[in-house]
């Protein structure tokens, strides 16, 4: 799975819901209506799940799922009134030479709030248009090696977005601030599960290779 949306952390511009997806090294973030708290947890999986939280239809696909999903879930989330959960190997626990582990991931889960109905309940509404946009992708080098890079953009005009890396190998990002006059990419080297952050209408570049 090679082209992925990814969430970020909570900003205003994202109200929070029942259901949520992120990306592999975003956070997701659960939330319930004023006055309830999440009761239960109705699915979770990070993995390759397919379905969306809008048509209902999530699956979990046995080839690659963390067997831990729903009990991660509900220890970061049951009785709070919202929750947040980094899409992470390591706080999924995939063990060392899984074959998941070289799979881009996503995490999807969808909580009961107090006072739901047992089950999953009906279609919520589209989410608004995400204010992050993430295109994981993988390319050949002129080695003939693979290399996996990923691009985010941040379309927010005033709200800088925050990413956590927990797992990731991405050594070097080459980002560039919307609002500022044009001087070519800024490069910053980055450290093993570093967070990183990019400015409002800010375009980045993340790659597995150091900075030259």
């Amino acid at each position: 799975m090679l082209t992925i949306l990814i969430s970020h952390r909570r900003s205003g511009a994202i109200p929070l819901s029942r259901c949520a997806q992120a990306a592999e090294f975003a956070t997701l973030s659960l939330g319930c209506p004023a006055g309830k708290t999440i009761g239960g947890v109705e699915f979770a999986s990070f993995g390759t799940p397919s379905g969306s939280c809008a048509a209902a239809n999530l699956r979990v696909d046995a080839a690659c799922n963390a067997n831990t999903s729903v009990s991660v879930v509900k220890k970061a989330c049951v009785g709070k009134s919202n929750c947040s959960v980094v899409a992470s190997s390591a706080a999924f626990g995939f063990p060392v030479g899984h074959p998941c582990l070289n799979v881009l991931k996503d995490l999807i889960a969808q909580v009961r709030c107090t006072g739901d109905p047992p089950g999953l309940p009906p279609p919520a509404p589209p989410a608004p248009l995400r204010a992050v946009h993430a295109q994981a992708f993988e390319v050949t080098e002129h080695d003939s090696s693979k290399a996996k890079k990923l691009l985010l953009v941040n379309k927010q005009d005033s709200t800088t977005a925050p990413f956590d890396l927990v797992g990731a190998q991405f050594k070097c990002m080459e980002s560039i601030d919307g609002r500022a006059p044009w001087s070519g990419p800024k490069k910053t080297a980055l450290a093993p599960g570093a967070s990183v952050s990019l400015a409002p209408f800010g375009v980045a570049i993340l790659t597995e290779t150091a900075c030259k």
